[in-house]
């Protein structure tokens, strides 16, 4: 699996973080959850499993502060993992 979690200062308010989910050869997504400082922002169960999933959350976590960005994936063969970007700004 690849994901990928690009925050960008958002002029406004916050930042607004990027993120990319994809499959390798044999995995399927089938659903993801994105949290942000610890608040469930997305919840996704795919309907039929897909190889690939993006979105952009818009004015999200703290400036000044600690920010955390936690993406959980689950595949087809029901393996949960997760992956994690921290910055500070």
């Amino acid at each position: 699996m690849i994901v990928a979690i690009e925050p960008k200062r958002n002029s406004l308010a916050g930042w607004d973080i990027s993120i990319s989910v994809n499959a390798e050869a044999k995995e399927t997504i089938t659903g993801v959850d994105v949290l942000v400082n610890e608040f469930n922002q997305k919840s996704i169960q795919f309907a039929r499993p897909t190889k690939a999933w993006a979105i952009e959350l818009d004015q999200q976590g703290q400036v000044p502060g600690h920010n955390v960005v936690e993406v959980q994936v689950t595949t087809s063969d029901e393996n949960t993992n997760s992956y994690y970007r921290e910055w500070g700004g």
